[in-house]
């Protein structure tokens, strides 16, 4: 399967077509899925701290023999209740656990953490920086979040995660060339 990629401001490309993090009730149903699309060609997948299930996912990942490189991986955080220096030691370990040297795209799963989040932000940019992560983003901020964001940052976001609401369109995103990323 020949992917659409998006390209996105830092110079990474977004494949177009990916699979989402999920909870599914069992290591082999979650595992038969991921295998299941692998065979059809797709090759971005969504880990997501939250969801507990990463291990398996880049486990199914890893048995396919398909090279890292060929391999799309975005991971979202959970950053409740972390400051910069926690954040930055719970996803070094969560790494090493579920086997992965560094992910595609790293996203923070949503703005709950309003007191230590700029110093989140600089944690996620850090982890940029020594590679752990090569692109860098957000999940659910609104308009004000996000340019208070902009105002303080050494990167942009990359991509923005938001939940598709008919009635109420998210057009100030284009004012930062963020690409608009959401999962069905």
């Amino acid at each position: 399967m020949n992917q659409k990629v998006l390209p996105l401001v830092d110079g990474n490309d977004l494949p177009a077509l990916g699979v989402s993090a999920f909870t599914l009730k069992s290591k082999e149903s979650t595992q038969n899925l991921i295998t299941d699309c692998l065979n059809l060609g797709i090759r971005h997948f969504e880990l997501s701290q939250l969801f507990n299930n990463c291990h398996l996912i880049v486990e199914a990942i890893n048995k396919s023999n398909i090279p890292r490189n060929e391999i799309f991986i975005t991971y979202k955080i959970w950053t409740k209740d972390k400051d910069a220096r926690a954040l930055i030691q719970n996803i070094i370990e969560e790494l090493k656990l579920i086997k992965l040297s560094y992910v595609d795209l790293m996203i923070i799963h949503a703005p709950i953490d309003i007191k230590n989040r700029f110093d989140q932000w600089q944690a996620i940019e850090y982890l940029k920086d020594i590679q752990l992560t090569k692109s860098i983003g957000v999940s659910y901020y609104n308009e004000v979040q996000l340019q208070d964001l902009v105002k303080n940052c050494n990167y942009q976001p990359t991509v923005i995660m938001v939940r598709i609401i008919l009635y109420h369109p998210s057009l100030f995103l284009h004012t930062y060339f963020i690409i608009i990323y959401s999962f069905f």
